[in-house]
């Protein structure tokens, strides 16, 4: 009993090459574009200032949910 393996209708190796290879490089151009997209994107500046609000005090641990010995 031979088996048909012609069941691909009409698909070549060459277009199945082609396909793999067409899907690899759209995983790498995916990479690209986003590099190229954050490359746009102006630098953020950096905070300079940092205002501390230093609150000395507070419920014991015996007051809050979670008593510690």
């Amino acid at each position: 009993m031979a088996r048909n393996l012609s069941d691909c209708s009409g698909v070549t190796r060459r277009n199945f090459v082609q396909a793999g290879l067409l899907g690899a490089g759209g995983l790498g151009l995916a990479d690209l574009m986003k590099l190229k997209a954050e490359a746009s994107i102006p630098a953020k500046q950096q905070d300079t200032n940092v205002i501390l609000f230093w609150l000395s005090g507070g419920p014991g641990h015996m007051e809050t949910w979670d008593p510690k010995p």
